[in-house]
């Protein structure tokens, strides 16, 4: 049963309304917490982002008429690798380390 709209001269009401509809929504999140305490996340609140991504994927495959290449771990780290060097650097000197690069010779 809904509480009845009140005024907007009646002050102390509607103080009191908003005070139990706040109390309500506390026992509401209250009540959700102490279910994914006892039973974890409910089942499919992980798998609809990763399900997403897979459905992405397979649009684009068929579009392109293509086949899927996984790019590895370290392709973001292949392309900026400047910027890695960078951040790498300057990191270890905020360690207290001195760096100097040297770059290898190709084998």
């Amino acid at each position: 049963m809904r509480a009845p709209v009140l005024k907007r001269g009646n002050r102390v009401a509607l103080r009191a309304e908003k005070h139990h509809g706040l109390i309500e929504q506390h026992a509401r999140q209250r009540l959700a917490c102490d279910f994914i305490a006892r039973c974890g996340n409910p089942p499919g609140i992980d798998r609809i982002p990763f399900a997403h991504t897979l459905i992405v994927i397979a649009y684009y495959l068929q579009k392109n008429q293509s086949n899927y290449d996984d790019l590895g771990g370290n392709y973001f780290d292949r392309i900026h690798s400047d910027g890695l060097k960078r951040y790498l650097v300057k990191r270890l000197q905020q360690l207290g380390n001195k760096v100097t690069l040297e770059p290898m010779d190709a084998a």
